[in-house]
């Protein structure tokens, strides 16, 4: 882990973590996943930042930016669909499709996509666009959030008697963790999420 995230979390806490994940979840490209794994870790190894609020954070922070993006598609996204959707090669036809999909199988998808990073990013936007059921959406969405951050919130989260120097957590070991989850990513989603716990936990430094 840098030394610069580690210092953003000191100085920001929980509110990075919050602002983070609102801004990935309505479609900026930013690591709502990696900080919130970050600050779970920070929260056990320094004893600075309380797991508890972490995860709050990160709850709040997956609803309440998948509700932003669910609004911004329901106003805006069929419209934009339908006018820029060829360049998508997405038809008419197909746009009805996915409204089915949605109408159909949308808790699912918004509940699962929230532990992939470009569907977190996006399903909000599309299910709005698709106008997927609100109380459906809703439920997904919560019920969502909830499992991703105590997944991977807890699953981060190792406390230890006490400060262990954060740093040793080094950037070439959690790239190489990540890209075992990534290739995880094909084996189902109950199997990836075990394998990424796991794998993640075998990272942090001994207590």
């Amino acid at each position: 882990m840098t030394h610069h995230l580690t210092s953003l979390i000191s100085a920001y806490g929980s509110w990075l973590v919050a602002a983070l994940i609102i801004l990935e979840c309505i479609g900026i490209p930013l690591p709502g996943e990696t900080i919130l794994i970050a600050a779970a870790v920070y929260a056990g190894t320094t004893h600075e930042l309380s797991i508890w609020s972490v995860m709050l954070s990160g709850v709040l922070g997956g609803i309440i930016g998948t509700l932003i993006a669910f609004w911004i598609g329901r106003e805006f996204g069929y419209r934009l669909l339908l006018r820029y959707g060829t360049y998508l090669h997405l038809n008419t036809s197909r746009i009805k499709i996915g409204q089915y999909l949605f109408l159909r199988y949308g808790t699912k998808v918004v509940f699962f996509a929230r532990f992939v990073a470009v569907l977190r990013s996006i399903v909000g936007l599309l299910a709005g666009a698709h106008y997927m059921p609100w109380r459906s959406f809703l439920i997904a969405n919560v019920t969502g959030a909830v499992a991703w951050v105590g997944l991977y919130g807890l699953g981060a989260f190792r406390p230890c008697p006490h400060i262990e120097v954060y740093e040793d957590v080094d950037a070439a070991r959690l790239r190489h963790w990540k890209s075992l989850r990534d290739r995880a990513g094909d084996a189902g989603c109950t199997r990836t999420l075990h394998f990424v716990v796991v794998n993640f936990i075998s990272l942090q430094p001994a207590c």
